[in-house]
């Protein structure tokens, strides 16, 4: 995808500055969502204003309804911020202070090109795109485009609330969220109900024979198996210079003995009929069939299902003991620092 050029960077650090300048972390929580309809595109971005908590202080915009759906998981508890299951969700472009230390090269030499100065810690300015699945990365050109708008129609939206043109809060209906849009070069707001995005449906396993030639000659055990899929911390490269990926492991372990059955890896961005065909490629691998697998969450629960199905396989949702101990061992091998359960 194309790099920024020097127009569109002074363009964002610019939009930066004045946001900046208007303190927005003191009128808004990080909490508080505003929809802004992006001139020329399609989607919306969702603006969180960082600051009020004191530990970052700036801008995250989440992209659609991807992000909207990633937002709105850790609001509820369902995903912890933070967390590298927020990293593998999160999609968002983001704007924040820094001290010096924590940019990248390639950020001092777009400043230094630039002609731009800054003092003093906790002040320079620092962008990044978050993408699921991969490690947060420097901007494209797309990316300053979404992100300078966002930061100029919150600026406005700052000083109406200054004004008391405006007001944040909404007490008739909580599903419903300022939305900002831009008519004559000015930015108006007006209140839109907003919804949780629903995630699209897991479609069933399409090669029914396959299924049924493996029902018929694998073995069956009484055991339990524990599943799941999530995303280990050590970055994978493609090639030198490219964004790194975070690798997702499918993972399998017997109830009882606490065993690891086995473990496979795929990439981030593979879809849920990738991981249905790794699943299926795992049971014809191995000696015996289970009777029941445990899984921890409802999407997982479905697309598991749509396999062990027809295989006379029992899935639940409860809790995975054996599987948390064992990926946390896994963590500690891979890091050397002792998981805390």
């Amino acid at each position: 995808m194309p790099e920024p050029n020097d127009e569109q960077w002074l363009e964002l650090y610019e939009a930066f500055r004045e946001y900046c300048g208007l303190y927005p972390w003191a009128y808004f929580d990080d909490t508080d969502l505003v929809a802004v309809e992006i001139p020329g595109r399609e989607i919306k971005g969702y603006c969180v204003v960082l600051g009020s908590g004191g530990i970052e202080r700036g801008l995250a915009v989440y992209r659609g309804d991807e992000g909207l759906a990633a937002f709105l998981s850790m609001m509820t508890g369902a995903v912890e911020p933070g967390s590298l299951d927020s990293l593998y969700a999160t999609n968002a472009v983001a704007a924040t202070l820094c001290d010096r230390e924590e940019l990248d090269k390639e950020d001092r030499d777009v400043i230094r090109s630039l002609g731009l100065r800054y003092r003093g810690r906790g002040r320079w300015p620092m962008f990044r795109s978050y993408e699921p699945g991969y490690f947060p990365w420097r901007l494209e050109a797309e990316d300053t485009m979404v992100l300078a708008n966002a930061l100029r129609a919150m600026s406005s939206l700052t000083v109406a609330l200054t004004q008391g043109d405006v007001s944040i809060d909404q007490e008739n209906d909580t599903r419903e969220f300022l939305t900002l849009s831009l008519q004559d070069d000015e930015w108006h707001a007006r209140w839109d109900q907003i919804y949780a995005p629903l995630p699209p449906n897991v479609a069933d396993f399409p090669d029914r024979d396959r299924l049924e030639r493996l029902a018929e000659s694998a073995r069956r055990s009484q055991t339990t198996w524990e599943l799941g899929i999530h995303y280990l911390p050590t970055p994978l490269w493609e090639d030198k210079g490219t964004r790194p990926h975070l690798p997702v492991c499918a993972m399998l372990v017997e109830s009882e003995s606490d065993s690891v059955v086995t473990e496979l890896f795929t990439r981030p961005e593979s879809s849920d009929a990738d991981r249905q065909e790794l699943l299926v490629n795992i049971l014809e691998s191995i000696p015996e069939l289970p009777s029941d697998i445990v899984v921890n969450n409802p999407r997982l629960e479905q697309m598991v299902s749509s396999v062990t199905g027809p295989l006379g396989i029992n899935v639940s949702i409860d809790e995975t003991p054996a599987l948390w101990a064992a990926k946390d061992d896994m963590l500690e091998q891979m890091t050397g620092v002792p998981v805390d359960c």
